[in-house]
């Protein structure tokens, strides 16, 4: 029921107890936007139209607003960066105080005289959260927006700082200093001076990277402290290579391209698009195939319900065999999370053939319970006389020629010498059911002992006929005996199955491609049910096939990791060449952009790269590990690499080659801060 806002007012209660109010029911945070700028009686009006017509996210902020509310953002981040010294005072001074009413809302609080400033200041980075996340449906606005602001808020720093230096060098008679001055200024585009040999150039352009770190430092550290290394290095990168490309605009967005490529690793927020796109690389020609067998894995699931598929095994591509090995024997802990992986994997493959083949017990039981059915199914039917009417002259004269034969005569002989041994007397098998049921007991054995081909089919010809003529004499042996062949069935397919797992399964506990490969044939179903005729489909039901496909391809995948995107030579030569086809960003490329920078300052600039790429690259593997042991997880960083609209630092450079010289300096103070958003 929606609040009766009119019906509040009527009663006394004031804009801001109303404001209160409905942000506590529908978890809206109300200091943010107030410290935002928007008042009681907005916040009222937004609530009601939520609360009313429920907006989607993209119509509840126009393009302009979430723009504009970009460049607040922007401020709200100066603001909060320079007031930090005095919040932390405030902070001090005005300390936490904690009471009943404290515990049960959750709400810090402070006293002393200082206690509303130090509120005030605290609520800042809510309301820089409340507006990032009421423009996440217009990213792209509202982070040009945020860019625009950060460049008109910094755009005093670099001239202040950098006239302070030029002052300084001037009175100490530093012309070096001075034309440090200017390049802080500039952001490193200029220093002022021109040189004429080709190690005055280098030192100039060391100037000029001093200037643009000093310049990007600061302006990205007002912005976010966090990012003021980053912000330096990338001051310090633009400007060398924008000198290294050849002269003119034409070439200047190739400049700005190489160094973001050479900067993106240090931001974790490219991580996802950087290893997707060394995926997409490694992949080559087989990458969509690669995505759509792994879409088709996030849909389905995989083949035996609890295996934990690798990417690799997936996807099937064999550089991703190749970097799966690689990562799991170069990384001790990803090792270790493989290797419980595959444990768990082989224990569940053992499993599921062992239940296949009906272990504890199972297939005793059924077994038994067989046995137990037919005997008294058949006993029942010994017990009930044959039916005179039954022995009609044809069906006597079938007797007669059925008896004749010598393979019945030498059934109804061994039948007399068994019953004799269980303790009856059945001196003529032929003149009861059971004495011909013990006859057709023999004949079996008799087929089983069959030295050729063509003694068991005429073997199988008189135990045919003899069969007819006991179902014809009593329909409850007939109904006994199609009891038995039905309970023989599951009897049937565990004692195949109970072969099949006996033989794939190997003494260490472990089942293998190739193992399984031999077992689990029609061959087998021949040799255990002593029957040509037996095949797998035949005999087994749809959901014990789906089974041992699903261990076939379970164990197609690991053979496929295990051989696949092998090369000639050691299996430790492979590792190493793979482990250098590793995503990262390299110290070595950084410094690539600064040719001729040397000595103190190449130092410093060699040290803090190695320093950052190093947490980069730990990051970049882990985060690559992680894809390769998670086909989920692949797809999610494989999609990420797929460009998604331009970015807008793309939209700069094509300002850049439309308007030339008047937009380079902009270039210059703008590039340090694309990174801090």
């Amino acid at each position: 029921m929606a609040f009766d806002i009119e019906g509040a007012r009527r009663a006394g209660y004031s804009d801001a107890e109303i404001a209160d109010h409905m942000a506590k029911q529908s978890g809206f945070n109300a200091a943010g936007a107030k410290q935002a700028g928007y008042t009681d009686a907005d916040i009222v009006q937004h609530l009601t139209t939520r609360a009313t017509t429920q907006p989607s996210p993209q119509d509840d902020r126009s393009y302009a607003r979430s723009a504009a509310e970009g460049v607040l953002r922007s401020a709200a981040s100066v603001g909060n960066t320079i007031l930090s010294p005095v919040r932390a005072a405030a902070n001090y001074l005005a300390p936490e105080e904690t009471t009943v009413e404290t515990l049960v809302d959750g709400k810090k609080r402070r006293t002393g005289a200082l206690a509303p400033v130090a509120n005030y200041l605290n609520e800042m980075k809510d309301s820089m959260d409340w507006l990032d996340s009421e423009n996440a449906s217009n990213p792209m606005t509202y982070g040009a927006g945020r860019l625009v602001g950060d460049i008109a808020m910094t755009a005093p720093v670099g001239g202040v700082i950098g006239a302070g230096v030029k002052a300084a060098g001037t009175r100490a008679g530093l012309p070096v200093v001075e034309r440090l001055g200017t390049a802080v200024a500039t952001g490193g585009l200029r220093t002022g001076a021109a040189p004429t040999t080709l190690s005055a150039g280098a030192a100039n352009l060391g100037v000029r990277a001093a200037g643009g770190a000093i310049n990007g430092g600061a302006s990205a550290g007002l912005i976010d402290p966090d990012q003021a290394g980053t912000g330096a290095l990338v001051g310090a990168a633009f400007p060398v290579g924008m000198a290294t490309a050849v002269k003119g605009l034409g070439l200047a967005g190739q400049a700005v391209k190489k160094t973001l490529q050479t900067l993106a690793p240090l931001n974790p927020k490219n991580d996802a698009r950087l290893v997707g796109q060394f995926l997409r690389d490694q992949a080559g020609p087989d990458a969509n195939a690669a995505i759509s067998a792994l879409k088709t894995f996030q849909q389905t699931g995989p083949a035996l319900p609890g295996y934990q598929a690798t990417t690799a095994e997936v996807a099937r591509v064999p550089s991703f065999a190749a970097l799966q090995r690689t990562a799991t024997a170069v990384d001790p802990l990803s090792m270790n999370q493989y290797s419980n992986m595959a444990t768990r994997n082989q224990d569940l493959l053992v499993n599921q053939l062992e239940d296949l083949a009906g272990r504890d017990g199972q297939r005793e039981f059924t077994d038994a319970m067989r046995e137990e059915t037919a005997n008294r199914l058949y006993q029942q039917a010994y017990s009930k006389p044959i039916d005179p009417a039954q022995l009609t002259k044809p069906m006597l004269r079938q007797m007669d020629g059925l008896m004749q034969k010598p393979a019945m005569q030498e059934a109804m002989r061994r039948a007399r010498v068994l019953a004799q041994n269980e303790g009856l007397d059945i001196a003529d098998p032929a003149g009861s059911l059971r004495g011909m049921h013990y006859a057709k007991s023999e004949l079996d054995a008799m087929i089983r002992e069959a030295a050729t081909r063509n003694e068991k089919r005429i073997l199988q010809g008189v135990q045919s006929d003899l069969l007819k003529v006991m179902d014809q004499l009593s329909p409850e042996y007939a109904g006994a005996r199609g009891q038995y062949a039905a309970m023989s069935v599951p009897v049937n397919q565990f004692q195949v199955l109970e072969q099949i797992a006996a033989n794939s399964i190997t003494p260490r506990g472990t089942v293998t491609l190739d193992k399984f490969n031999r077992a689990a044939t029609d061959k087998t179903a021949k040799a255990v049910l002593k029957r040509q005729d037996a095949t797998l489909p035949s005999l087994l039901t749809p959901d014990q096939l789906n089974t041992l496909g699903g261990v076939r391809s379970s164990l197609e995948g690991l053979d496929f990791v295990a051989n696949a995107g092998r090369g000639v030579g050691s299996d430790t030569v492979q590792k190493l060449a793979t482990a250098n086809r590793m995503p990262g960003g390299s110290p070595g490329a950084f410094a690539r952009l600064l040719p001729g920078v040397t000595g103190t300052l190449g130092g410093i600039l060699s040290q803090g790269a190695n320093a950052l790429y190093g947490g980069a690259n730990r990051r970049l593997q882990e985060r690559l590990t992680s894809g390769l042991l998670d086909p989920v997880e692949a797809l999610s960083l494989l999609e990420a690499a797929q460009p998604a609209g331009v970015p807008p630092v793309m939209g700069l450079l094509g300002q850049v080659r439309k308007q030339g010289e008047k937009v380079l300096p902009l270039a210059y103070r703008a590039t340090p801060l694309l990174l801090t958003q």
